[in-house]
């Protein structure tokens, strides 16, 4: 089931998708990491119910969960599914994220908190799901997405930023 792509078509079909962010792959050896980490048998967020259709249609074993990034429980059940339905999790890719934009002396306080509950606690809450099992199976790779905001900041989006920045240093 191993995917055989040129590394930079396999790129461009992973951010034109929405899958990973173009920032964050614009470097040969990332390329080549997500190139030799992709294989065929994917689990898929719900929201990419349509992926797995193309994929499955091309012949790629996949499955889809609802899952909330922000409820530890629920993304602890994608993992625990993916592993009770292909043996194992060699990758997990956490990409989740939000960015409202405003400046922050408005605090919007509800914002801020999505914001940090989804970029940076659902990031924790899948590698806290995934690491047992790769600890277990004496391998595996996390990918945590973070954005070119994590080493700059924008207008308007210092929280953002500091999400991202944090989601850098895990």
């Amino acid at each position: 089931y191993r995917m055989h792509v040129h590394s930079e078509a396999l790129v461009d079909r992973l951010v034109r998708e929405g899958l990973i962010g173009a920032d964050q792959l614009q470097t040969h050896p990332m390329r080549n990491f997500v190139e030799s980490c992709l294989g065929g048998e994917l689990m898929l967020p719900e929201m990419s119910i349509n992926r797995r259709r193309e994929l499955r249609a091309a012949g790629y074993r996949a499955r889809a969960v609802m899952t909330d990034v922000t409820d530890k429980a629920q993304v602890g059940t994608l993992v625990d599914v993916a592993v009770a339905e292909f043996g194992r999790i060699d990758v997990m890719l956490n990409n989740a994220g939000l960015m409202p934009l405003a400046p922050l002396e408005q605090l919007k306080a509800d914002e801020l908190d999505r914001m940090i509950d989804v970029n940076l606690k659902g990031t924790l809450h899948g590698i806290a799901a995934a690491l047992p099992h790769m600890i277990r199976q004496r391998s595996g790779h996390i990918i945590n997405v973070s954005s070119v905001y994590g080493h700059k900041v924008g207008p308007n989006a210092a929280v953002y930023c500091a999400t991202k920045f944090a989601v850098r240093a895990l």
